[in-house]
């Protein structure tokens, strides 16, 4: 297959730019001539029957797919539906407790008797679960569906991503108002995903990074056909890291939905958003088009200004183009501004953090089906945008555009595709950047995607289906060594190839065998995840299966090659040290990691317990306490010395104790004081104890020194054994409940790899003071320059009461030889006069252990570290922080229940519950599955949703939804603590009229104040009003 037509060098990306201008001005035009195209008035007519009992179905709804359009028939089964549409066009009949059918209407007198099969929505038809069409009950999956309808009926989301909330087994994030992630089995991320999103068979999450970034998916509601979520891994299918499941967008075919819609919302925190569709085909439906105009702004949820005044405290208040040297970025360097105080803060409330957001998209398909047999699709888009994203170390800020174009065809049994994504990050106006570093990351990156599979049907062999295919990624990132440093040309390719066979073992048992090979170039290793299944159908309404899946995953590009300061711990003190920051490393190797402590004080021996009195002295003094005359640079140690003297310079007890002290300091002090500290090092995880320390909080995470180091990447295994049912109860209850295990191993977290050390209970002057007196003391009592300085001294401060001149040697050895009183009060005066003059002298250290703690205290949390052997060598203390990858195999199980009873045809209540055995991984605990380090899903360990839905026969509808998460542990750097149990209500209420819909709704109505991890952005109710018009 020739694909290069998706293919864009770097050479051709300022074409692609003007190629897609031309698209937007191109897609206006269509825009302006298409709203005033007039359609003839048309009136249908049919019954609706029971195939079974042949009886009337009352209140089934006929409703022309694509638009909001339809009626429902009455008590004999009989309708009428009045359209403006063109003909021709389809229409879809569906009834609790049948299988839905579509019918092509090609006239007005066209006469429609529709015969429906008991079964309901069992007969639906899903692509995702296997790569190919397979009827709902029939899938070896766990799978829920969410229709257009559901869409429509449920709460209005600006962002569609948030339809999946009320999904068995999905884990919605809510960082922000504009941020949402996903996750389902595997556990929650934070800045990337374990879950496959795709866009009609397009890969959604970033490349490079494996993030998902929602509100650049140009994803429009108006547009969505279905929903299908696929949980647990499928690997076998999909390739590499998809560990989770899959959730697939499928948006509505220009030919089977043709129409034009304009959807207009409004609503609190000044959101607005304009959504248009349009696509038209020709009359043998063989050709169509459609376009999508998408237009999203708001205020953004944000920080407690008082809560989070520490943390909103530590963000950079500008962002500069980083310097590089070496390859690597140089951090703390003088650096060009590209966004002061101003533009990130324009409200001057002191918080940097975006708290406005605005997305635009554009996209334009092409669909050509020259029989029911083949259809090729040709779609190209792009999106403007900027949002919040949040990794382990704090916030970050991303902007830019997202272009993209696809190719996809089928034709029997063949399906080919190919897609291009290219990422330009942001430019220098408006950059992408971490809030923790004020630096820009340049984040230019693209992907190519290729993918072939062929199906054939083998009947004399089991009536089996066979599967083949294969498929290509390749993604290049360009940092400008501003992300990867000295990996910017890191190569990221992986291929792979898979087979299928499903298999028809009796009537009503299918099995399912597959297996999937990839071969990856970034590191040298190959994966193989295979996967068997079994499904049997009892009849028509109940199915039970039962599967097994190895999923194999490797680290993200960006986890593979990243190499940047991902935040500043401490800024540079002049004259003390360069600064202090925590250094991201990939895993293109071993990070073995220095015993020595490096600290601002210079390298440290490894059996350091405390704040050396040594490097107290060693500390350079502050320039403006030198006197005229003494050079920058001279230590804490000298400056003392010499202002020992310059005290006693002019008096009696200066001139005794000049020779002595000379003495003492040239050749009897020990500056190293006997190896004496101040306070204790106590070792802990900076990554998980940072957002404790922004706070002003103690409470750091201790760390164990064997945890010291990380391996270079090599491929995990996510296995899982799950068995399920699906079925329909008297034609009103649908009911399916799935119980899984599910284990992991070689996984990586984010994490220090290093311990950083803080200087608890320190006292430099007082123990200073004391290690200085202990050797003055020694001195003035042992060495007899020092004992006669002492004896001088009293004499002194004796004589005189006796009448002796203490100057006259001859008068002052007659009276010690003649005169018992004097000398009896020369040996009694003589320790006063010794403590005396070693606690003057020794008054100078105190001074140097107070300067040092007036300039070096705020080190003290973050006093030194190990750094690992693979940090830059620029002066900078680098706290070392990585993927670490775990030993051991971490495993839980859970199930998940989902309930849907269909009352009647106009109103539907749905409950569903997930549960799992373990969330937490404590090395020493029981239950630790032998994991070195601690481990979190960081998903509730229970979770449930409820709602109902009621949509009216003359154009009412509401629905309310309940949702419940139990507490969870976030273990993610700043984002590590406990979040409470939440409880949310959402709510819906609208009307239908002939082409017009009008819809109130409410996230959070209650405005219950939440967070997704602690330390992130607080959520509260939205209230959004949704005008949708059929034109």
């Amino acid at each position: 297959m020739d694909t290069k037509f998706v293919m864009v060098t770097s050479n051709n990306k300022k074409k692609t730019i003007m190629k897609y201008n031309k698209l937007s001005f191109t897609l206006s035009a269509i825009l302006l001539f298409c709203v005033n195209l007039m359609m003839a008035q048309s009136s249908i007519r049919g019954t609706v029957t029971d195939s079974e009992t042949g009886e009337a179905i009352p209140g089934a709804n006929v409703v022309i797919i694509g638009t909001s359009e339809g009626t429902t028939a009455d008590f004999d089964g009989n309708f009428t539906l009045t359209t403006d549409q063109g003909l021709p066009f389809k229409i879809e009949i569906t009834s609790i407790g049948f299988s839905s059918q579509s019918i092509e209407v090609t006239s007005a007198d066209q006469s429609i008797a529709v015969s429906m099969d008991p079964g309901e929505s069992l007969e639906e038809i899903i692509v995702s679960a296997s790569r190919r069409p397979q009827k709902l009950q029939e899938v070896p999956a766990s799978v829920s569906l969410i229709s257009s309808k559901d869409i429509e009926n449920g709460a209005q989301e600006l962002n569609p991503v948030r339809l999946l909330v009320n999904t068995p087994g999905v884990q919605i994030q809510q960082h922000s108002l504009n941020s949402i992630n996903v996750e389902m089995r595997a556990g929650s991320g934070l800045f990337g995903t374990s879950t496959f999103p795709i866009l009609d068979y397009r890969y959604l999450a970033t490349p490079a990074a494996d993030s998902f970034f929602s509100y650049s998916t140009g994803i429009s509601n108006i547009d969505i056909a279905k929903i299908e979520v696929v949980r647990g891994a499928n690997s076998a299918m999909y390739g590499p890291s998809v560990t989770s499941g899959v959730v697939h967008f499928l948006t509505k075919s220009a030919i089977d939905s043709p129409g034009s819609t304009l959807e207009l919302t409004g609503g609190t925190m000044d959101t607005r958003g304009i959504n248009f569709r349009h696509a038209r085909s020709n009359e043998s439906k063989t050709f169509g088009y459609k376009f999508n105009l998408n237009y999203q702004s708001g205020q953004d949820f944000s920080l407690d200004p008082q809560e989070d005044a520490g943390r909103i405290a530590g963000y950079s208040k500008t962002v500069s183009q980083p310097v590089i040297v070496n390859g690597q970025v140089a951090n703390f360097q003088s650096q060009r501004i590209l966004r002061n105080q101003g533009s990130l803060d324009p409200d001057g409330d002191n918080n940097p953090l975006a708290q406005e957001f605005k997305n635009v998209s554009a996209n334009l398909h092409l669909e050509y089906r020259p029989n029911d047999d083949t259809e090729m699709v040709f779609s190209n888009g792009w999106s403007n945008f900027g949002g919040m994203f949040f990794n382990a170390l704090g916030p970050g800020y991303t902007a830019g555009n997202d272009y993209w174009t696809q190719f996809r065809m089928q034709k029997g049994g063949l399906f080919a595709q190919a897609y291009y994504n290219y990422a330009d990050g942001g430019d220098s106006s408006d950059p992408t950047f971490l809030y923790g570093t004020g630096l820009r990351q340049v984040a230019d990156r693209s992907s190519v995607e290729a993918q072939i599979q062929y199906a054939w049907e083998a009947p004399s062999l089991l009536n089996t289906e066979f599967v083949v295919g294969a498929d290509y990624r390749d993604t290049k990132s360009d940092s400008q060594n501003t992300l990867y440093g000295r990996y910017d040309d890191g190569k990221y390719q992986i291929f792979g190839a898979y087979v299928t066979a499903n298999t028809d073992l009796t009537d009503n048992l299918k099995m399912t065998i597959a297996g999937r090979y990839d071969t990856f170039n970034y590191m040298d290793a190959s994966g193989f995840s295979p996967r068997a299944a079994l499904v049997w159908s009892p009849n028509p309404r109940h199915t039970f299966r039962a599967s097994y899946n190895v999923g194999s995953f490797t680290p993200s590009a960006l986890q593979m090659y990243i190499d940047f300061p991902l935040v500043n711990v401490a800024g540079p003190i002049p004259g003390l040290f360069g600064g202090m920051d925590i250094w991201l490393q990939g895993q293109t190797e071993d990070r073995p990691v220095n015993s020595n402590i490096m600290t601002a004080l210079g390298e440290l021996p490894s059996t350091t317990t405390g704040l050396p009195l040594a490097a107290v002295l060693a500390l350079p003094a502050p320039p403006s306490l030198l006197p005229p005359g003494v050079p920058v640079g001279t230590n804490l140690g000298a400056l003392t010395q010499a202002g020992i003297f310059a005290q006693l310079a002019g008096t009696a007890s200066g001139a005794v104790l000049q020779a002595p002290l000379t003495t003492f300091f040239t050749s009897v002090f020990d500056p190293t004081f006997g190896g004496a500290s101040t306070g204790s090092l106590y070792p802990y995880n900076l990554a998980n104890s940072l957002g404790e320390l922004l706070s002003g909080g103690t409470n750091l995470t201790p760390w164990d020194q064997t945890q010291a180091g990380a391996n270079k990447a090599d491929i995990g295994y996510a296995r899982s054994l799950e068995v399920g049912y699906k079925g329909l109860w008297g034609d009103k209850l649908s009911v399916a409940v799935d119980l899984y295990t599910y284990s992991r191993s070689g996984f990586t977290a984010y994490q220090s790899i290093s311990p950083t050390y803080a200087l608890l209970g320190a006292d430099p002057a007082t123990d200073l003071t004391a290690a200085a007196a202990a050797q003055l003391t020694t001195f003035f009592s042992t060495n007899a320059q020092g004992q006669a300085a002492i004896q001088a001294l009293t004499i002194g401060s004796v004589a005189p009461a006796f009448g002796i001149d203490p100057t006259d040697i001859v008068a002052v050895g007659t009276a010690l030889a003649t005169n018992p009183a004097f000398a009896g009060a020369i040996a009694a005066n003589q320790p006063a006069v010794l403590s005396q003059t070693v606690a003057t002298v020794a008054a100078g250290y105190t001074a140097a252990g107070t300067i040092f703690n007036d300039n070096a205290s705020a080190l003290y949390p973050v006093f030194g570290v190990n750094e690992s052997v693979s940090s830059p060598n620029d002066g900078i203390i680098h706290a070392a922080a990585g993927y670490r990858r775990y030993t051991g195999t971490r495993s839980h199980f859970g199930t998940d229940v989902n309930l849907e009873y269909f009352a009647t045809d106009n109103l539907t209540m749905y409950a569903n519950a997930s549960w799992l055995s373990q969330t937490s991984w404590i090395p020493g605990e029981s239950n630790d599955d032998g994991l070195e380090f601690r481990s979190e899903l960081q998903a509730p360990k229970f979770r449930a949703r409820a709602g109902i839905t009621y949509t009216g026969n003359k154009g009412l509808f509401t629905n309310i939804a309940y949702q419940h998460d139990d507490k969870i542990y976030g273990f993610e750097g700043v984002y590590t603590g406990w979040v409470p149990v939440k409880n949310l209500v959402d709510f819906s209420i609208g009307n239908r009229f002939d082409n017009f819909t009008l819809q109130l709704s409410a996230t959070n109505l209650l405005n219950t104040p939440y967070r997704s991890f602690v330390n992130m952005p607080i959520i509260g109710r939205r209230v959004l009003m949704t005008a949708r018009i059929d034109l």
